[in-house]
C-alpha cells in the first residue's frame, strides 16, 4: 500500500509539474539572458501541504501515548503521507526537469548554450 501511494504521489505530481511548466513564464531580455517566473502558488502550496502533514504526522505521534521514539519509519508510516511526499518529490523533479529542457530549446535559438 505505501509503494503505491507514493508510485501514484509520483505520477500525480508530475501531471501537476506539466500544468504547473504551462503557466510559468520564460522570458529574454538584454539584462537577463534567460529566466523564469514560476506559478508562485502551486510550488508553495505543495511545499505547505508537505510540511503541515510532517508536522501533523509528528504531532500524532508525539502526543500518543504508544509511541517511544519519533523515528523517520514512524512519521512516514501512513499512506496519505507517502501521497504527498511523492506528490512534491514528482512535482519537482519534472518542474526542474521542463525548465532545463525550455532553457536549453531557448539557449540554442540565439545561438547561445547555458
Amino acid at each position: 500500500l505505501m509503494l503505491e501511494a507514493t508510485i501514484g504521489g509520483l505520477l500525480a505530481g508530475g501531471l501537476l509539474a506539466m500544468v504547473a511548466l504551462r503557466l510559468t513564464k520564460f522570458e529574454t531580455s538584454q539584462a537577463k539572458p534567460h529566466y523564469y517566473t514560476p506559478n508562485t502558488y502551486i510550488g508553495l502550496g505543495l511545499t505547505l501541504l508537505l510540511a503541515g502533514r510532517v508536522i501533523y504526522r509528528v504531532g500524532v505521534l508525539y502526543f500518543s501515548k504508544t509511541a517511544t521514539t519519533l523515528t523517520a519509519p514512524t512519521v512516514m508510516h501512513s499512506p496519505l503521507t507517502m501521497v504527498i511526499l511523492g506528490l512534491t518529490a514528482g512535482y519537482y523533479v519534472v518542474f526542474n526537469s521542463g525548465v532545463l529542457l525550455k532553457s536549453r530549446r531557448r539557449s540554442s535559438a540565439f545561438g547561445k548554450r547555458v
